[in-house]
């Protein structure tokens, strides 16, 4: 009986599709750039934005030394702002709640799907009315993440929420494992980490000593779970893993 539970979030609990390579979404966003002073023609911002990605996330391996870095998309937004090729006196501040409303515009634009698994909240809701603790570990964006967990309803089902972007590095560095526990004052035997990526998920919990469990939402054959586990053992360590191979949350309840 694990008094622990750790989520992924996004392919986990979340069934999310996003397109940020639709000509549209560029379109508009260029738009709203325009009426805030920093004017980029659609492609132009397009390539802007894929470049200063890259630069903030070579960035955060720097400062944190970590293989799997993770910046903080607010500073590309503000950046797009300040490296605008054009800007013109209608330009407004660019604060953070500038940047913030930015953030929205992108996310709206590029989501074409956004809902909970089946089963989902009924899963949490009693996971939390048995007594367990309830957490999430996520490689995400803060300023996308946060107000879709409200939208979805899930947010105050959670006793912490620990997203990638906060912290400058990413599943499956340990580390980031290692803060939820010790800022959680969690014991790794008493913890299983649920998610939907061998890579990430669950690379992150066998290298931490967390039990993982796989959630095969994206429908993994077992040949593919065979070949991790090879890879896991290759590099000297136990891939202990349970497997919920129908992708069903429910599973989670029986343990």
């Amino acid at each position: 009986m694990y008094r622990n539970f750790i989520f992924d979030l996004y392919g986990t609990l979340v069934d999310i599709r996003t397109d940020e390579e639709a000509k549209s979404l560029w379109k508009f966003l260029a738009g709203f750039l325009a009426r805030q002073g920093a004017e980029y023609h659609p492609a132009e911002l397009r390539s802007t934005w894929k470049r200063l990605c890259a630069e903030e996330t070579e960035k955060k391996r720097e400062e944190t030394g970590s293989p799997w870095p993770e910046p903080d998309i607010a500073d590309v937004f503000r950046r797009i702002y300040e490296e605008a090729p054009v800007r013109h006196p209608a330009e407004r501040t660019v604060d953070a709640k500038t940047v913030a409303l930015t953030a929205d515009v992108f996310r709206t634009l590029s989501i074409r799907r956004l809902r909970l698994f089946a089963h989902t909240e009924e899963v949490l809701r009693q996971l939390k009315k048995n007594g367990a603790g309830i957490y999430l570990l996520s490689n995400a964006q803060h300023l996308f993440t946060i107000p879709e967990m409200e939208m979805l309803g899930i947010l105050p089902l959670f006793d912490a929420v620990y997203i990638s972007s906060d912290k400058g590095i990413k599943k499956p560095d340990p580390e980031f494992m290692r803060m939820l526990l010790r800022g959680e004052n969690l014991r790794a035997e008493e913890s299983i980490m649920i998610g939907n990526e061998l890579d990430s998920d669950m690379a992150c919990a066998v290298r931490t000593g967390v039990r993982g469990l796989f959630l095969n939402t994206g429908g993994a054959p077992l040949s593919e779970v065979r070949a991790w586990e090879d890879k896991m053992r290759g590099e000297g360590l136990s891939p202990e893993i349970q497997l919920a191979m129908s992708g069903d949350i429910r599973v989670l309840l029986k343990q």
